[in-house]
């Protein structure tokens, strides 16, 4: 369900394209700095972010590709695989191949190649999202960078000291709306919630709606039970950061199925609009998410 919500390439201007492309870089480039991060203090659980970082990734040469955006580490060696000739694609599909072995022989050592393997991806990357200038509206900037090709060093130090800006302020410059917030938010769990079912069995269950907030009081900052420490660090919660109880991601689960939502929205009106399949059939209005086939009348 998820692929059919989140942005299709085809739909874009050049210039959404170019920025879209940036913030998956920017994104990938986030999560390999937390392995790098991981990997320095406690190599035994960095192999834990290898496959965020092998989606990202993924995401990422398969959006300069138009295709979709893939929910699992299957998905997206299945499309990276299929028709796949550029040098992005091929780094982004051994990165994917490395997280699907599951650091089975010395985690540590797989961990260590596959941040190898990210840096190689992020080349590839800062080569190919450039090629996007050529279209337009980018020419006029294309023409703007002719007079440096004359002066190597000049054009390097400004492209550089632009880049550091860029990185600096990006989030400020191109924040993400609450909506873009929690597709994300809800693209990473369902992501958990798959791996969990893969490892055993059937979602976490519940057989209730539970958010951080449980009956008025505080219930956990993990509150999908399971997930957290063994497939993340820390669940997200909803980009209001309210404590009120009925402004929170909710779950609930039979362990068959299982049903995500963002409750009492400020944008639901909106997002009616664009994206209705998100909206919730049982509550309409009050609340978005994603949801397996039997959960869809909970």
């Amino acid at each position: 369900m998820i692929d059919a919500v989140l942005p299709v390439t085809g739909r874009y201007s050049a210039r959404q394209f170019y920025r879209e492309a940036r913030r998956l870089e920017f994104a990938a480039r986030l999560r390999l700095e937390s392995l790098e991060t991981v990997l320095a203090s406690d190599p035994e659980a960095a192999w834990l972010l290898v496959t965020s970082v092998a989606l990202q990734a993924a995401d990422l040469a398969l959006f300069l590709e138009r295709r979709p955006l893939p929910d699992d580490l299957e998905t997206a060696r299945e499309n990276l695989q299929r028709r796949n000739t550029s040098k992005l694609g091929e780094a982004a599909l051994r990165l994917v191949s490395l997280a699907g072995r599951k650091g089975e022989a010395d985690p540590a050592a797989s961990a260590g190649e596959a941040v190898l393997a990210a840096r190689l991806f992020l080349k590839q990357a800062r080569r190919a999202i450039p090629a996007l200038l050529r279209e337009k509206p980018f020419r006029t900037i294309d023409r703007w960078l002719v007079p440096l090709e004359d002066n190597t060093a000049l054009a390097a130090f400004i492209l550089a000291l632009a880049a550091g800006v860029a990185v600096s302020f990006w989030p400020v410059i191109f924040p993400q709306t609450n909506f873009e917030k929690r597709l994300d938010d809800f693209r990473g769990i369902k992501r958990l919630l798959e791996r969990y079912r893969h490892d055993n069995g059937g979602y976490p269950v519940t057989n209730e709606f539970i958010g951080l907030y449980a009956n008025g009081h505080t219930a956990s900052p993990a509150w999908i039970p399971g997930l957290v420490p063994s497939y993340t660090r820390a669940l997200p919660r909803d980009p209001r950061q309210d404590d009120d109880p009925a402004h929170q991601y909710l779950y609930n689960s039979d362990g068959k199925d299982y049903k995500l939502i963002a409750h009492n929205v400020e944008d639901c009106e909106a997002v009616k609009k664009t994206r209705p399949q998100l909206i919730d059939p049982v509550r309409d209005c009050r609340a978005y998410g994603i949801w397996s086939s039997g959960a869809r009348g909970w």
